[in-house]
Formats: C-alpha cells, structure tokens, sequence
C-alpha cells in the first residue's frame, strides 16, 4: 500500500490534498467531511424527518443542500465502489447512538433492474458499513421491490405517493417478528419510499422502530 501510495499518491476528491491512510472517509480528508453539512442532533433536520416520516427515531448523516453533499450521494449512487459507499455506512454508525439493541436494520430495495445497472443496493451497503459497527443484521430478505419505475426527482409528495404505491410487497423470507426494525435509505426526499415500507411491515406484524438516512433532501 505505501508504495503504490508513492507511485500514485491518492487525492481529496474535494480540495485535491493528498490523503493519509487516516481520518478519511471515502476518498475525502477529514477536513472537508467536516464541511458536509453534518446534522446530528440538529433540531431543524429532526423536525423536517418527523415531518415527513413520524416514527419513535430517526437519524440523518448530513443536509443535502449544496455541491459538495450533492456530490457525494451520487458517488453513492453511481460510483460502483462498494467500499466506498461500507466507509460512508461505517462513518454514519460512528457518529449516531442506537435507540435500542434488540434491532435489525432494513434497507429499501431497489428493483432488480436497477440494481443490475449499478452493481449493488446503495442503501443495502450503506446498511452493511452501519452493521459492521453496530454490530447488527441487516434483512435484505423481508421486502422486495417488483415494479421498476423512472426516477421521482423532483417529484412533489402526491406524485411520489402514487407512484410508490404498490411497488413493494412481502419477501418470501420474512425475518423475526420480534426483532424491531429500522429502515435504512440513502436520501429523504418527500418520505414515500420509507412510509410505504413500514406500512408492509408494520401490515406483515413488524414493529418499525425508526429510520437511518444518509442525507436529508
């Protein structure tokens, strides 16, 4: 590693300083994750996810309001770095203090399609970088997705609403019902995706504790 680090020295993704092999978390120097709009605790960040997912908790990694936070959810998105996006999980899980031990986290599926375009679920390995410091399952088996439709960015909450209704349904391996369950996505836009999939599993007999969230749009 360090002579490749000699031959072809790795740089911020950001503002363009080498990095060390600390303090970075995918391909970004410590001081420019500091600038991602880290919310935490930040009160306006917790209201607007009541708003538009009331649930007993949620957390959120950083506000989606600029270019630097932009750019990151797409190289979640897009990269096709699995690694990339487990440090950013691994970063997440790090910074937030579980409600509860008796837990699994949930990611939403994506449809098969979609996912065989990108090579991978984002929120499934964002799902599997939070687990590996939680030390927690993730069911990736429990909710399927079986419609595949076009992107809803920029889409208002009526139109997000209709178009996610119906397109999740009940796996064939349904996990324990005694388990609580927090669902993991990428991004909160409008709140359909995560209202929908706690309606089936909350339907199915689960008990949907809260919602993890990379960004909050």
């Amino acid at each position: 590693m360090a002579l490749l680090e000699a031959i072809s020295p790795r740089t911020c993704k950001s503002c363009q300083r080498p990095l060390g092999f600390k303090d970075t978390v995918s391909e970004y120097c410590g001081a420019c994750t500091l600038d991602w709009n880290y919310v935490g605790g930040d009160r306006l960040s917790n209201v607007l996810f009541s708003e538009r997912f009331n649930a007993f908790w949620g957390a959120v990694g950083f506000r989606l309001i600029d270019g630097k936070t932009r750019s990151i959810v797409h190289l979640v998105k897009y990269s096709g770095s699995k690694k990339l996006v487990i440090e950013l999980g691994k970063w997440f899980a790090k910074s937030t203090l579980l409600p509860h031990e008796n837990v699994v986290l949930l990611p939403v599926p994506i449809h098969w399609k979609r996912k065989l375009f990108r090579g991978y679920n984002q929120a499934e390995i964002l799902a599997k970088g939070m687990s590996q410091i939680w030390n927690l399952q993730v069911d990736t088996r429990s909710i399927q997705r079986t419609a595949h439709k076009a992107s809803l960015t920029g889409s208002d909450r009526r139109k997000r609403a209709e178009v996610i209704d119906g397109v999740f349904e009940r796996g064939k391996e349904y996990g324990d019902l005694e388990t609580l369950v927090l669902i993991v996505d990428d991004v909160l836009t409008k709140g359909s995706t995560l209202r929908a999939c706690r309606q089936l599993l909350e339907d199915s007999g689960r008990t949907v504790l809260g919602a993890v969230v990379l960004a909050i749009a």
